[in-house]
């Protein structure tokens, strides 16, 4: 293809490209960057099951991701996150 199919410019996410290059030069320069990933709960966040995935900053090196602890959430937060959790 020579031009962009135009619902390619409806769907958005324009510059996850850039975002995947940052993410595989973290890894692989072993930068240490905090990037927003998804990955295992793993008491990252207080009250979910460990093996739930979630949406985190994480530091980023040649090792993979290592999620940054958030802790125990707001009621009315957890209450958000149950209801999409838990289903």
């Amino acid at each position: 293809m020579d031009i962009k199919p135009p619902q390619l410019e409806q769907r958005g996410g324009a510059y996850y490209s850039d975002a995947a290059v940052s993410l595989i030069s973290a890894i692989y320069n072993d930068k240490k960057d905090v990037h927003t990933v998804n990955v295992k709960n793993n008491s990252t966040i207080k009250g979910l099951p460990n093996n739930v995935s979630i949406e985190v900053n994480a530091l980023v090196d040649s090792k993979g991701a290592h999620s940054i602890t958030v802790g125990e959430l707001p009621p009315s937060i957890y209450g958000l996150i149950q209801s999409v959790k838990f289903l």
